[in-house]
């Protein structure tokens, strides 16, 4: 017949030599075996009809996703399906590759007029290419833009040691 619950519940709550193993138990059982036999009688006696958890759950009483005595009830037996993609996804990639487009454009203005600000008298560095593949997102190369205030304190130090050389020379 399969699983049979009320023998596994009776099992686990009354033992032979100690009795059951406490008065509710012993008080739930004789719930469950009248329940079984109304059952029975219900469907004319044919026992494969009965169902057990249900029985079970009209004696012992049950909780959302749980039978007391018995454990958690199986939920969700077919597989998730996983839903193909629709067109939206098309719709979303297409948005997402133009917004990348429009940010490495003000990107890329944002660090010429930084650079000008910096350098006037130079020429625009080249502008910085973003390889954008909607599978991976790739990082672009980083460029090293020289600092004039870097620049200018070697020069400082460059000028600060060939005045200590001179005065050095002068003092002898």
């Amino acid at each position: 017949m399969g699983v049979n619950y009320i023998e596994g519940w009776k099992k686990s709550h009354y033992k032979e030599g100690r009795g059951w193993c406490n008065m509710q138990a012993q008080q739930d059982w004789v719930k469950i075996e009248n329940e079984y036999k109304k059952m029975l009688d219900e469907v004319g006696g044919d026992e494969s009809k009965v169902k057990q958890l249900e029985c079970l759950a009209r004696v012992l009483g049950e909780r959302r996703g749980h039978t007391r005595s018995v454990g958690r009830k199986v939920k969700n037996i077919a597989p998730y399906n996983i839903p193909a993609p629709s067109t939206n996804n098309v719709d979303l990639n297409a948005f997402a590759l133009q917004l990348t487009q429009q940010l490495s454009q003000q990107f890329n203005q944002q660090m010429q007029q930084m650079f000008m600000s910096q350098n006037p008298n130079t020429q625009p560095p080249p502008p910085v290419q973003f390889n954008i593949d909607l599978s991976q997102v790739q990082l672009p190369n980083r460029q090293v833009i020289y600092n004039d205030d870097a620049q200018s304190d070697d020069a400082q130090s460059d000028d600060d040691q060939s005045t200590d050389s001179q005065t050095s020379s002068g003092s002898d």
